[in-house]
C-alpha cells in the first residue's frame, strides 16, 4: 500500500455473517457474484439473483449479498433460493457508520458503497467477482464472461451511454479520454488479487471524502471509480449491461419500442431511473424480463413495491395517468403534492 493513501479497514463494518449452503460442487468451482444494497433494494436483489439463476443453471453460483438489515421473513426465502438450485448464499449484514459520513443523493443512499466493501472483504476468499446492481436482470447465458481472461487488468465493465459519458468527463475533468471510457458500474467483473494489489478500495475512499472531489460528483461511486480505474479495464460490448429507463414508456405509446434496446443477444438488462421493474406502477411489457424471474422466485406472492420517497411518488402518479389510470393517477399526485409541501416547509 501506498504511503499516502489512507487505510479505512471498511471490512470491519460487517456485523455478522450467514451462510446458506446447497451446495453440492467443489468451492473451486463456484462462480462468484455480489450486490450490496440497503432495505428499498432487498427485493430488486431477490430477483436479480433468480434470474441470473434461471439461464445459467449449469454454473455453479455463490452469492454474496451485503445488507444494512435483514428480515426472517427474507432470510427464510434466500433458504429456499439456495436450495431450489444447490448454491451458496452469504448474508452480510452491514453497519452504515463508516458509509453514511460519503457523499449520497436523494436518490442514492450510502449503500452504494457496499460494493466497495463487496471488492475489499472478498478478496480473501475468491479470486473474481461479478458485482450487480440491484436493477439488472439476466435474460441469457453468461458463458463468455465466466471465462473471461483478465490480462493485465483489473475489472470488465461497459461503457456508459454516450449522453452520460460525455457529460461526466467533462464534469470530472477527463477530456483526456478518449471514445467516451467512462464506464457504467452496476455491473463490473473484478479480478480480486489485482483490485487488493492496486489498493483500489481505499484510493476511492480518499477520493470521495477529499472536498474538492466529493462534493463534485453527481454518481459518488461510480464517478471515483472511473477515475482510479482509468486505463486498467477490459470494456465488454454493451450487451452485458444494456441500460433502459421505465421513464421511456412515458413517451412511447405503443410500447414497444424498447426493443429497440432490448434485444434478443442483451445479457443484463440495467433498469436504471427511479421507477423500477419492482413498482406496482411498472406494468410495462419492458418489464416482463423481470416478471418472467419474480413469477419463478421464492418471492412471487410477495406483493410489488409502493411509492415510498418522494421522487417514487412523483413517477407514480405520471406513469398511472400514461397508462390509463386517471383517478388513482390524480389521488397519487394530490398526495405527491402534499407530501412536497411538508417536505419543503419541514
Amino acid at each position: 500500500m501506498k504511503a499516502d493513501t489512507m487505510n479505512y479497514n471498511i471490512s470491519s463494518a460487517i456485523v455478522s455473517t450467514t451462510c446458506i449452503d446447497y451446495s453440492e460442487s467443489d468451492c473451486s468451482d463456484w462462480f462468484h457474484v455480489t450486490w450490496g444494497v440497503d432495505e428499498n433494494y432487498q427485493f430488486g436483489v431477490a430477483i436479480s439473483a433468480t434470474s441470473l439463476l434461471i439461464h445459467n443453471q449449469h454454473i455453479h453460483f455463490c452469492f454474496h449479498i451485503f445488507l444494512d438489515t435483514v428480515s426472517d421473513h427474507y432470510l427464510e426465502k434466500m433458504h429456499q433460493l439456495a436450495k431450489d438450485f444447490s448454491i451458496r448464499i452469504v448474508i452480510y449484514t452491514v453497519s452504515s457508520e463508516i458509509f453514511s459520513k460519503l457523499p449520497s443523493t436523494r436518490i442514492w443512499s450510502y449503500a452504494m458503497y457496499f460494493r466497495l466493501l463487496g471488492f475489499e472483504y472478498l478478496g480473501s476468499l475468491c479470486p473474481k467477482v461479478l458485482y450487480l446492481d440491484a436493477d439488472v436482470i439476466c435474460k441469457e447465458r453468461i458463458d463468455e464472461l465466466h471465462q473471461l481472461d483478465f490480462g493485465d487488468k483489473v475489472a470488465a465493465v461497459v461503457k456508459d451511454i454516450s449522453s452520460t459519458q460525455s457529460k461526466s468527463i467533462k464534469k470530472l475533468g477527463m477530456e483526456h479520454l478518449t471514445n467516451l471510457e467512462y464506464f457504467n458500474s452496476g455491473v463490473m467483473y473484478v479480478d480480486l488479487e489485482k483490485w487488493q494489489y492496486g489498493d483500489f478500495t481505499n484510493k476511492v475512499l480518499d477520493l470521495l471524502f477529499d472536498p474538492n472531489v466529493g462534493g463534485k460528483v453527481k454518481y459518488p461511486d461510480q464517478d471515483a471509480l472511473n477515475i482510479v480505474m482509468s486505463g486498467k479495464l477490459i470494456y465488454l460490448s454493451e450487451r452485458y449491461n444494456k441500460i433502459y429507463s421505465l421513464k421511456n414508456e412515458l413517451s412511447d405509446k405503443t410500447h414497444s419500442l424498447y426493443l429497440n434496446t432490448i434485444k434478443k443477444d442483451t445479457i443484463f438488462i440495467h433498469y436504471t431511473g427511479i421507477t423500477k421493474p419492482w413498482h406496482k406502477w411498472a406494468n410495462y411489457p419492458s418489464a416482463n424480463y423481470f416478471y418472467t424471474a419474480y413469477k419463478q422466485s421464492p418471492w412471487c406472492n410477495d406483493a410489488l413495491k409502493l411509492a415510498c420517497t418522494l421522487p417514487e411518488k412523483q413517477k407514480r402518479y405520471k406513469h398511472e395517468i400514461n397508462q390509463g389510470h386517471y383517478f388513482k393517477g390524480i389521488i397519487s399526485c394530490a398526495e405527491y403534492n402534499i407530501n412536497k409541501f411538508f417536505v419543503r416547509w419541514s
